[in-house]
């Protein structure tokens, strides 16, 4: 508690360290708790702390996409800015990226990508990991941003197709990096919480599923604009225990997005936005 500390400066703490910040009123954003055992150990610390974002399992150290990992962590909340979660795999990243406006055409697309990881060296395994992340995501998109947004009054069945405007297309990009593999989702609709991912990872169900399997996730979400969830999976066999981490990001966008339901039939529902054209690349 004595350590200089500023919004420049980021704290690694372990578990005592962050009983004590439990205690403390203003803890700072730049908090990254060290995980000495599993998955669920972490999942446990983000839901006893409102006020953590970020975990990293200490397994992570002793592999070599470490330096890069925490290179990326500590620019992001030294910075304030968060920055572009792609910029975390640049500038080795190849791969492809794809912008979907009606749900039904992500098994084609996500088929294709499987197919990409596949031909680059990427084994089958892992391939279809990345393929069971990415769908969860896109359901997630199609189906459950439109009720969290406002846009519709009730939960919209998974039988239904959405179709979403070409400017506010999900965008999906995926490939390699020099020590990943990689997806990222772009949903245009900012409505993942905090709350939402912390009981996905706890229950283990659907985003919670995507954590389970990853080297990390990175979820940056501006309120009313998007959420992006970035996952990677090392491209090297790793051995027990599996290293893992979990990177939150949340601010206000400043201006509201409006969601409405513009067509709706017995087999489908179209969406419009309106509002303010701000959006990050």
């Amino acid at each position: 508690m004595a350590v200089p500390r500023g919004t420049d400066s980021v704290l690694f703490v372990d578990r005592s360290a962050l009983v004590t910040l439990g205690m403390v009123a203003d803890v700072p954003d730049n908090v990254v708790a060290l995980v000495d055992g599993h998955l669920g150990d972490a999942a446990v610390w983000l839901s006893d702390y409102p006020w953590l974002s970020h975990v990293i399992s200490t397994s992570m150290f002793e592999h070599a996409m470490s330096s890069s990992h925490l290179g990326n962590v500590v620019s992001a909340l030294a910075s304030g800015t968060h920055g572009r979660l792609l910029d975390w795999v640049r500038p080795t990243l190849q791969g492809q990226r794809i912008r979907l406006t009606h749900a039904s055409e992500r098994t084609e697309q996500l088929d294709e990508m499987v197919a990409f990881f596949v031909e680059n060296g990427i084994s089958k395994d892992t391939s279809q990991q990345l393929r069971a992340g990415a769908d969860e995501l896109l359901v997630s998109a199609f189906y459950d941003a439109p009720f969290a947004a406002g846009a519709v009054s009730k939960p919209i069945p998974r039988t239904l197709e959405v179709v979403l405007p070409e400017s506010k297309a999900c965008d999906i990009v995926y490939g390699l990096s020099d020590d990943f593999v990689i997806v990222r989702v772009r949903d245009p609709f900012g409505s993942l919480s905090r709350g939402s991912i912390v009981d996905a990872i706890r229950l283990r169900s659907g985003f919670g599923k995507v954590v389970d399997t990853a080297s990390f996730v990175a979820v940056s979400v501006a309120r009313d604009h998007h959420s992006d969830v970035l996952i990677g999976i090392t491209k090297h066999a790793i051995h027990p225990p599996r290293p893992f981490a979990v990177h939150m990001f949340f601010r206000d966008s400043g201006k509201r997005r409006v969601w409405k339901l513009v067509d709706e039939d017995s087999n489908q529902r179209s969406f419009a936005s309106f509002g303010d054209a701000w959006d990050e690349s």
